[in-house]
């Protein structure tokens, strides 16, 4: 059998419209993974509710459409988070995005620039 094909469902246009000047504040881009991985620490406390209220939906029910709205209060508070980093310490975390993005993420390699973030924007 072929595996079928998920096609994009217009909820995601509609949120990705929705958040598209967010993005563009938080540096243009949906973020990737380095970016994510760099900012992982303050993710998880700033995050941490919604995350555990997403996590609890999808337990609950196995529809993808079913946790959607908490799935963009995720979405909405890693945003914010991403623009507040770009804004307290923008070349701190660039530097540490860089270099969690040369060494394939491995956090051994960039505890320096780890630290100079965590001493600029401590959370």
């Amino acid at each position: 059998r072929r595996p079928t094909t998920v096609r994009p469902t217009k909820v995601w246009t509609t949120f990705d419209e929705r958040h598209r000047s967010t993005m563009a504040e938080a540096g243009g881009t949906p973020p990737k993974g380095a970016v994510l991985m760099s900012a992982s620490k303050y993710i998880a406390r700033s995050c941490k509710d919604v995350n555990k209220a997403f996590m609890e939906c999808k337990a609950k029910d196995l529809n993808p459409s079913a946790c959607l709205k908490e799935g963009e209060a995720v979405t909405e508070c890693l945003l914010k988070l991403l623009k507040r980093l770009h804004t307290e310490a923008p070349e701190e975390f660039n530097s540490y995005v860089k270099c969690m993005d040369y060494h394939s993420n491995n956090l051994e390699k960039c505890r320096k620039e780890q630290a100079i973030l965590e001493e600029k924007c401590p959370e």
